[in-house]
């Protein structure tokens, strides 16, 4: 009971930190390992605004290990759901629209454009169903795919400056983030593990791609990119992210005989690598690798 009041006491008390308190780090990633423990993430969703608990509350632990699967910290998530909606409790975050995160209606999140609180912003039919759009948001359509994977780097377009104050936008989300990490570090002494996550069924998640079973597969050549770089489960398909690499994280090609295993879609020349310390076989375009080996 006292860990859990001084979690609650901590995700109440840094509404109170100026923001020239914050931490002089010059970026807080979005594409991370998480910083925080479930019990903190949890802890901060589930303590009580305007009234009441977050709806959302009842699906914390589910959207944290769907966050840390995509590849994005949930502290981060917890700072852009905090800002747009109060976690849920203002606006198009509360039920039955559930959008934490005042994602625009469009075409490939499968979410409607009902409302009831704006017609402007997606409604779905799940908490873990907005977390899911919101991973693949960032992932995927025009952020991180573009090399766009801070806080700093995201937000201007996230956020942009005709309707909002991105600077101070920018200033509260590395503000939070950074108090919640230096909290853990103080508490715990130590970087929170990163969990084996159990996706919740309520919501497609995103794929793992099938490993090849070939004996003629092998390891052929390797590189890195000076830009994040997204590997998918299939060539192309931006709805099968496997996992987004930082800049400067090698991978490996794969090679059957002497030639790299590729395809081409649309024009578009993917190789099969595999990234270090993922068993995975992914695909990524061809010309997103430096020192690749060409066929």
């Amino acid at each position: 009971m006292l860990a859990r009041i001084a979690i609650t006491t901590a995700a109440t008390l840094f509404f109170l930190l100026p923001l020239a308190a914050r931490a002089q780090e010059p970026w807080v990633p979005i594409v991370n390992a998480p910083t925080i423990r479930l019990a903190t993430y949890q802890a901060i969703y589930c303590t009580p605004r305007h009234g009441g608990v977050s709806d959302a509350c009842a699906s914390a632990a589910d959207r944290y290990h769907l966050l840390v699967r995509a590849g994005i910290d949930p502290a981060v998530e917890l700072a852009f759901a905090l800002k747009e909606t109060e976690l849920g409790t203002t606006g198009p975050g509360r039920a039955p629209q559930r959008n934490l995160y005042n994602i625009e209606c469009n075409q490939w999140d499968q979410g409607t454009c009902e409302g009831p609180h704006h017609q402007r912003f997606s409604t779905y039919p799940s908490y873990e169903h907005a977390t899911w759009a919101f991973a693949t948001l960032l992932l995927t359509r025009g952020y991180a795919d573009r090399g766009l994977w801070t806080v700093r780097k995201v937000l201007p377009r996230y956020a942009p400056a005709f309707e909002n104050d991105t600077a101070l936008y920018i200033a509260q989300v590395e503000t939070w983030v950074q108090f919640w990490q230096r909290w853990e570090a103080q508490t715990y002494g130590t970087s929170p593990p990163t969990p084996t996550p159990t996706l919740p069924p309520t919501v497609t998640p995103i794929p793992t791609p099938t490993p090849l079973v070939s004996n003629q597969i092998r390891m052929c050549g390797q590189g890195t990119s000076d830009a994040a770089v997204t590997l998918y489960g299939a060539p192309g398909n931006e709805s099968d992210v496997a996992r987004v690499l930082p800049p400067g994280e090698g991978v490996t090609l794969l090679c059957e005989g002497t030639a790299v295993v590729s395809t081409t879609v649309n024009g578009t020349r993917w190789a099969l690598v595999h990234a270090a310390g993922d068993t995975r076989y992914t695909w990524m375009e061809a010309n997103d690798l430096e020192g690749r080996q060409t066929e």
